[in-house]
């Protein structure tokens, strides 16, 4: 026995919704997709980083002194130092001294105003012990807790 078959596949009423529901849906993407591409390029690029400080010179030629280090201030951000640290050791804080690289100088001890230099000498912490050649860090917390951190070996300069 022979099977008989339609020549038409399927009917026009279905044909017509397929084409509808996939018109619809290939525009729903095509909307959901430009929507994201033209809000990610309206909205401005955030900078990943506004406070950096860049150290310019260290001086510990003197190991039972503690260093003297200089800072620049590179960001977009004016940035005043809180708490100072050696070797994880939280230290008095350091005695800012005029520094002779053509820097301007800072009327408020530690705030370094964008491109502007200071120069600090770190006390030694009791109970830390110092030997040459060995890297200290030199740690420096900003008051919104951005921290900056430097390594500095005893008795050497750069």
């Amino acid at each position: 026995m022979r099977l008989r078959s339609s020549p038409k596949g399927i009917s026009e009423i279905i044909s017509a919704l397929l084409v509808v529901c996939i018109t619809v849906s290939a525009a729903t993407l095509f909307a959901a997709y430009a929507s994201g591409l033209m809000g990610s390029l309206q909205t401005p690029a955030k900078q990943p980083y506004t406070e950096q400080l860049t150290l310019d010179y260290y001086n510990w030629a003197t190991v039972a002194n503690g260093p003297q280090v200089t800072i620049r201030n590179d960001g977009a951000a004016a940035i005043t130092l809180s708490d100072f640290y050696l070797q994880g050791v939280k230290t008095t804080p350091p005695s800012p001294t005029s520094n002779t690289f053509g820097c301007p100088s800072q009327t408020t001890p530690f705030t370094l105003s964008i491109q502007s230099c200071l120069t600090l000498t770190f006390p030694v912490p009791s109970g830390l012990t110092v030997s040459s050649g060995t890297p200290y860090t030199v740690k420096l917390v900003a008051n919104d807790g951005t921290i900056f951190t430097f390594s500095c070996i005893a008795g050497s300069y750069t």
